[in-house]
């Protein structure tokens, strides 16, 4: 049955649907010898001769994989990188494996779960941006942000690229005065490149570790750091439903977007679960807070904006700020 020529080749495990559309438009696809810059145009790969630079694609097998890999810091989330030493692709041991491709991407410094898949579909739905999957990370970032820091980024951040999307959720889950650092849980559905590490960067507190824990209702749980499993059919098809990603993350996760930063003692946060002052700040107020709009006249940066020598940071403890100041 003829199809949409970039679906055919995704679907043979090629590239991302995206990735296949401009291969078309820059005349690299061909159908029974003849080049093809049109999309939309369809082919059935069963009667028909589809070639991307001059080589056949695969044949489209009926049978899929679906593969959830708790990623390690230090390998690369794509098949092949010239200036990576190590892929994703290394830690999973299937025959066919390369025509797995990563569902999206974790930066080489970064951990938690990914998916592979050989679907074209799946993968265009879990990494499109109209279908909103959520995706919960835990950042262990330098400092404690305060309560407005973290409303920041509830509502949004401005970054080099534009403003974030609110986020699902923020939270303040741990606080480590020896070291200095904190943990925060962040649940976003963007996937701009390296998107919560300038979130962090952005409201001052640098991130030290990033780990995704979640993609939708799918976690970690079980699944130690460099293995991976085969997602089961219902987990897949509670992934490709909207209704099923939606309620199975709200009772997985959390009903509602919660801002909580708990002091490590004292009263409580007056700030939790609450955002209204934050929305009252008009857009150039908050850019500056963001560090990219220009300071107001005879009044200094926030402190959020500065740029600061991190090894400093690192070796002088809050008591010596606090009396420097």
């Amino acid at each position: 049955m003829p199809e949409r020529l970039q679906k055919v080749i995704a679907a043979a495990g090629l590239a991302s649907r995206r990735t296949c559309e401009q291969w078309i438009v820059d005349g690299r696809v061909s159908v029974d010898g003849e080049v093809v810059t049109q999309l939309g145009t369809r082919a059935d790969p069963s009667i028909q001769k589809v070639t991307v630079d001059g080589r056949r694609i695969p044949p489209i097998s009926a049978r899929r994989h679906y593969i959830a890999l708790h990623k390690l810091r230090g390998y690369a989330s794509t098949n092949s990188d010239p200036h990576a030493a190590r892929t994703i692709l290394d830690l999973v041991d299937l025959p066919g494996r390369l025509l797995l491709r990563p569902v999206g991407r974790l930066d080489i410094e970064s951990e938690g779960l990914i998916f592979l898949s050989d679907d074209g579909d799946f993968i265009n739905h879990m990494t499109h941006p109209r279908y909103h999957i959520p995706k919960t990370y835990l950042a262990t970032v330098r400092g404690v942000p305060s309560s407005e820091g973290l409303d920041r980024l509830a509502t949004g951040v401005y970054l080099e690229d534009g403003k974030t999307a609110p986020a699902e959720r923020v939270a303040l889950t741990g606080q480590f005065p020896a070291t200095d650092s904190s943990d925060v849980e962040l649940v976003i559905h963007e996937g701009r490149n390296r998107q919560v590490r300038r979130m962090m960067s952005a409201i001052g507190h640098p991130c030290l570790r990033l780990v995704r824990t979640h993609i939708g209702p799918i976690g970690l749980a079980g699944l130690p750091p460099g293995a991976w499993r085969l997602l089961t059919p219902a987990e897949v098809k509670r992934l490709m439903s909207d209704d099923g990603v939606s309620a199975s993350f709200k009772t997985a996760i959390r009903p509602k977007r919660v801002v909580s930063a708990p002091p490590a003692s004292g009263p409580k946060n007056m700030h939790e679960g609450r955002r209204g002052a934050a929305r009252n700040i008009d857009t150039e107020t908050r850019k500056r807070m963001d560090g990219l709009g220009p300071p107001q006249r005879g009044r200094e940066r926030p402190a959020s904006s500065q740029t600061v020598d991190s090894a400093a940071v690192v070796k002088r403890p809050r008591r010596l700020k606090e009396k420097e100041s």
